[in-house]
């Protein structure tokens, strides 16, 4: 037998193999593919709300990230001015205005050789 003759007899057996098959009777009923194309349209749309609710998600995680930059960055000026309030050269300007005293004849009290009254 030549080659063209044993694929041409090939090829005839494959396509007598898909038509010999036949689906059971079940596959072949309308109520099947009725269902069965609703269940893959339900799936779809709830895919569909699955991706987009992964999309808002992603642009509030975007919003929130944004939201943390912008308060680090007011923390890192407020740290800025608390040491700036804080220095020496900032107290002691703000202590002559106020038009205080410098304490004299300070005297300090031992209260560890006292005695102390009772009720």
């Amino acid at each position: 037998m030549s080659l063209k003759r044993r694929l041409e007899n090939q090829y005839r057996q494959f396509i007598f193999s898909f038509r010999s098959v036949s689906l059971p009777s079940w596959l072949d009923n309308r109520l099947f593919k009725v269902a069965l194309s609703s269940f893959v349209v339900l799936f779809g749309v709830l895919y569909l709300f699955q991706t987009n609710n992964t999309a808002a998600s992603g642009y509030e995680i975007n919003r929130l990230e944004k939201q943390i930059d912008s308060l680090s960055s007011e923390i890192q000026k407020n740290e800025i001015a608390i040491a700036q309030e804080g220095s020496m050269v900032n107290i002691q300007t703000r202590l002559s205005v106020t038009d205080m005293i410098p304490a004299s004849n300070i005297k300090f009290i031992d209260l560890s050789a006292g005695s102390v009254a009772l009720r």
